[in-house]
């Protein structure tokens, strides 16, 4: 018997994104930075990529910046990031 909801820990159907997602940090580990944007519409896994950017980032000791842009302040510049 089922006593709770949970999400799963893997995103289907996204394999390819995910390794063009390994591959881009594992090229700034090597050479120079950049900067990556996750974007999309609500519900198509943008969280789980960012969660899985933060664990590569983590061990290979690298910085993670995230941030959120909400319709309620989009007149404050740089609100994601403050």
């Amino acid at each position: 018997l089922i006593t709770h909801f949970q999400l799963p820990d893997t995103l289907y159907g996204r394999a390819g994104e995910l390794k063009q997602l390994r591959e881009t940090i594992e090229r700034t580990a090597l050479q120079s930075a950049e900067i990556l944007f996750i974007t999309g519409d609500g519900g198509i896994g943008k969280s789980f990529f960012s969660k899985e950017a933060k664990e590569i980032m983590f061990h290979r000791r690298g910085y993670f910046i995230e941030g959120v842009f909400e319709e309620t302040n989009k007149n404050i510049s740089y609100g994601a990031i403050i």
